[in-house]
């Protein structure tokens, strides 16, 4: 029987999940609000754009069933009720063209309305996506397998980005391998990995994670061959509260077993100077060197 195909890391390079769905009917408003609140910016001003766009050649298209009805508008030439309408939908209203019957009133009439709560709509909607708690978290480029305190140990690297601190942070490590039942069925199961420490009062600059691979590890006798058998991955939760913003805040990130490197341990980022102050050397972030016995 042919083996399965290997899969893709459970986080993709955003920190998504890289998992698709099939099947599963999806309607355009069933969530409209959360698709766009997690959609990107380009995308959600892209969408915006051309929603902006439609709304004022339907507008136009609306003067322009009513004839020559937009005062200062010259007759036959779209363009100038299309303008027309753009300066209504804002209610700029320039003054150089204006409402001429009553049919033009009431179509002004409903394009302001509409203008009015479309501004509210979208201006709550980018305060919502701009304002959205994030922890900007720098992840160390991979893992390293190293003895430390005479017992084999895997380890990764944390920083803070932002210069302030978090407050409470707390850490959740798991193993995400392929796991065969006694019927032979295979299921991708997430194993927990226990931390030497799992939380910081304060996380202001750096964190070293540090899993002990001992008896009781997930991935304890395994070897890289049979860890690679099993597809293993690492899958890191974070989550803390942002002191200036005073609201929870959480990232998450995967290492593959391509991005651990066994025998190796991290570069000192952290120096004293000569007058006590303390630097952290964020260049040899993700710098390693092979661990001499």
């Amino acid at each position: 029987m042919a083996a399965p195909p290997t899969p893709r890391p459970v986080l993709d390079a955003a920190g998504r999940p890289s998992l698709e769905v099939e099947g599963m009917e999806r309607r355009l408003f069933d969530d409209l609000y959360h698709s766009l609140l997690t959609t990107s910016w380009p995308r959600l001003f892209a969408l915006l754009g051309a929603l902006y766009l439609l709304a004022n050649v339907a507008f136009a298209a609306l003067y322009a069933l009513g004839g020559d009805c937009i005062a200062g508008a010259r007759p036959g030439h779209f363009e100038d009720l299309f303008f027309f309408s753009v300066h209504t939908l804002s209610t700029t209203g320039y003054g150089t063209m204006s409402p001429a019957t009553l049919y033009a009133n009431l179509v002004a009439t409903f394009e302001v309305m509409i203008g009015v709560v479309a501004v509210a709509m979208f201006t709550g909607l980018a305060f919502a996506k701009f304002s959205q708690p994030r922890a900007r978290i720098a992840w160390s480029a991979c893992c390293v397998v190293r003895t430390y305190d005479g017992v084999p140990t895997l380890m990764f690297r944390m920083a803070n980005r932002r210069r302030n601190q978090v407050v409470d942070a707390r850490l959740t490590l798991n193993a995400v391998v392929d796991t065969v039942s006694a019927e032979g069925e295979r299921m991708r199961r997430f194993l927990p990995m226990r931390l030497v420490r799992d939380a910081s009062p304060l996380f202001a600059l750096s964190w070293t994670a540090m899993h002990p691979i001992d008896a009781a590890s997930p991935i304890a006798g395994l070897s890289e061959e049979a860890l690679a058998a099993r597809h293993f991955e690492v899958l890191v939760t974070f989550v803390g509260t942002d002191d200036t913003m005073n609201q929870t805040v959480h990232a998450r990130h995967s290492y593959t077993l391509s991005q651990i490197r066994f025998g190796h341990r991290f570069v000192d980022i952290i120096d004293t100077l000569a007058d006590g102050r303390r630097v952290l050397r964020f260049g040899r972030f993700d710098e390693t060197e092979k661990v001499t016995e």
